[in-house]
C-alpha cells in the first residue's frame, strides 16, 4: 500500500474472511474493523504459523490504540496457547504477559494469575524443570519460555523452583544447566528470607561468573517488599562488583517489569548509589520506573527524577520515555477497569 486505502478487486471471488498479512511478512499492523476479527477468529485453523505468531504480536499494538479490547486479545492468547508450534505459543506468552503487566496490572493481578494458571499451567506442568529423554528441540525451548512465564503464578511449580533451587545451592549438578536462571529467579520471586540468605552466601562465593551472574538476577528478584530490599542491597555491598550488579539488575529487570522496588530502592539511596557508578550511569536510571502504572506513580517519578535529570546525560530522554511508559499503561488499565 502506498496510500491510507486502497481498494483490491477481488473480481466474482466473496471470501468469507480476511487476513491481511499473508506469510506474517509484512512491516506493519493491520487494524481489522466491522466484524472482520470475528470472522478471522473461525479461520484460525487455517493460518500459517507465521501468521499467526505474527498477528498475535501485533495484537499488543492494536491494544496500545484501542482497536481491540482486551478480553478479546487474550481469547487470542488462550488459543494460541495450546498450538503445537513454539513460535506461537511464544507469542501467546508475550501477549499474556503484556496484558498482566499493562491492563491487568493491580487489582488484576488475581485474576491474571488464574487465567495463567489455567491457560498455560497444564502444558507448563506437563514439561516440569526436568528435561526428558528423547524430547524434542521445540519442548526444550517451550519449557523455558512457559516456565518463566507461569512458574510464579503456579503453587506447585513455585514449590517445586524452591526445592530444586536449595538441591541447586548444594550441588551445582542438581538442575539442568540451560534452566538454572529459571528455576533460582523464580524461587526468589515466591522465597522467604532463608533462600535470600542463603543466595546471597553463594553469589559471594561463586567462582563461575554465569553462576554469580544467576544469582544476582535472584537476588534482585525477591517479591516481598523488605527482602526485595534486602535483596537490592547487594548494589551498595562492596563485596559485589559494581559492574556486575548493575549488569544483573538489567537483565533481571524485563523478568518482573512491574516491580516497583529498583525504583524505589534507587530512591531511598539515590546519593550513596551515585557514589559507586561512573559519573553518567545515573542516566539510565529512570527506567527502572516504567513499569509502573497509575497516575500516582507517574507523578512520584516525575517529582524525583525531574529535579536530577539535567544533571545527567541521557536522564531527561528516559525520564520521558518513562512517564510515556506509564500513562500509556494507566490509560490501558483505567480502559480495561
Amino acid at each position: 500500500m502506498r496510500e491510507v486505502t486502497q481498494s483490491v478487486p477481488l473480481g466474482r471471488s466473496c471470501p468469507t474472511f480476511v487476513f491481511a498479512n499473508a506469510g506474517g511478512r509484512g512491516y506493519y499492523v493491520a487494524d481489522y474493523r466491522d466484524g472482520a476479527l470475528k470472522a478471522l477468529a473461525r479461520q484460525r485453523g487455517s493460518m500459517s504459523v507465521a501468521e499467526f505468531a505474527s498477528l498475535l504480536d501485533d495484537f499488543r499494538a492494536l491494544v496500545r490504540a484501542g482497536a481491540v479490547p482486551p478480553a478479546v486479545a487474550l481469547d487470542w492468547a488462550r488459543y494460541g496457547a495450546v498450538s503445537r508450534d513454539r513460535n506461537v505459543v511464544r507469542a501467546a506468552v508475550d501477549l499474556a504477559e503484556f496484558e498482566g503487566n499493562t491492563v491487568m496490572n493491580g487489582a488484576g493481578a488475581p485474576q491474571f494469575a488464574a487465567f495463567v494458571r489455567d491457560v498455560f499451567g497444564t502444558r507448563a506442568r506437563a514439561l516440569g524443570f526436568v528435561p526428558k529423554r528423547g524430547e524434542s528441540d521445540d519442548d526444550q525451548l517451550m519449557r523455558r519460555t512457559l516456565l518463566r512465564f507461569v512458574a510464579p503464578y503456579d503453587p506447585e511449580l513455585s514449590g517445586e523452583a524452591r526445592r530444586l533451587a536449595w538441591a541447586w545451592i548444594a550441588d551445582r549438578k542438581a538442575v539442568d544447566q540451560g534452566l538454572v536462571d529459571v528455576v533460582l529467579i523464580t524461587a526468589a520471586r515466591t522465597g522467604d528470607a532463608a533462600m535470600l540468605e542463603a543466595m546471597l552466601v553463594a553469589a559471594k562465593s561463586a567462582q563461575d561468573r554465569n553462576e554469580r551472574r544467576y544469582l544476582m538476577m535472584a537476588l534482585l528478584s525477591f517479591g516481598e517488599p523488605m527482602l526485595a530490599s534486602n535483596g537490592l542491597g547487594i548494589l551498595l555491598d562492596p563485596s559485589f562488583d559494581v559492574r556486575e550488579t548493575w549488569t544483573a539488575l538489567r537483565s533481571a529487570y524485563p523478568w518482573n517489569p512491574t516491580r516497583r522496588a529498583p525504583h524505589e530502592f534507587i530512591m531511598a539511596n539515590f546519593d550513596a548509589l551515585t557514589k559507586t557508578v561512573g559519573r553518567d550511569t545515573p542516566g539510565g536510571w529512570p527506567s527502572y520506573a516504567e513499569g509502573l502504572c497509575s497516575a500516582k506513580d507517574r507523578a512520584e517519578v516525575e517529582g524525583f527524577w525531574t529535579p536530577r535529570a539535567v544533571a545527567y546525560s541521557g536522564a531527561e530522554r528516559e525520564l520521558a520515555s518513562t512517564l510515556e511508559s506509564i500513562e500509556l499503561c494507566t490509560r490501558l488499565k483505567d480502559a480495561g477497569s
